[in-house]
């Protein structure tokens, strides 16, 4: 997949570690040839505390933190858009 908005999350390089931790862990895992979701099921499996907002948005709990990462997926183009992180 193809990550897009990666800068927006430099604003969390000095969080806790936990929250650093998976926010470094998922850019790996989403960036990498193997990340190739084609359907809300597959993001699912991945990442099952993640669910679907609405359209082809998704959130995602990082960690324990409170926080929740919210992306754009288009799947046919294999493109994640970061939007946002805030608390939940």
């Amino acid at each position: 997949m193809k990550l897009i908005g990666k800068q927006k999350l430099k604003l969390f390089d000095k969080s806790q570690i936990s929250f650093r931790t998976w926010l470094v862990n998922w850019i790996a895992e989403v960036s990498s040839n193997a990340c190739q979701w084609n359907n809300v099921n597959e993001i699912s499996d991945q990442y099952p505390r993640s669910f679907k907002k609405d359209g082809e948005k998704f959130l995602f709990e990082i960690a324990d933190s409170g926080f929740i990462l919210e992306a754009k997926v288009v799947f046919p183009q294999k493109i994640i858009l970061i939007q946002d992180i805030r608390k939940k």
